[in-house]
């Protein structure tokens, strides 16, 4: 746990909202598709998609936070794409 707290955790550019953090990343982004209803009724959970990249025994390096970085972009990119999102 103290682990965990003591990670630094960096904004990215992927998805509406990004992270990258000690063996990690991850990005939120909305999700608007034709096929789904709109309003308010639709829970965020439908809205809503959550990516996350894990490299639990990786080393916390420059290096690694760039790959990680690069991967998560290509990630949501990706999903996107293949989720139809229109936005």
């Amino acid at each position: 746990m103290e682990r965990l707290r003591a990670q630094t955790r960096d904004p990215v550019q992927a998805g509406d909202e990004g992270l990258v953090w000690d063996g990690g990343a991850g990005a939120v982004f909305l999700c608007v598709r034709p096929d789904l209803p709109r309003g308010p009724a639709l829970p965020p959970s439908q809205k809503f998609v959550e990516l996350e990249l894990a490299a639990d025994r990786a080393l916390d390096t420059p290096r690694n936070r760039e790959v990680l970085t690069g991967l998560l972009k290509q990630y949501a990119q990706f999903a996107k794409k293949e989720l139809k999102c229109r936005n």
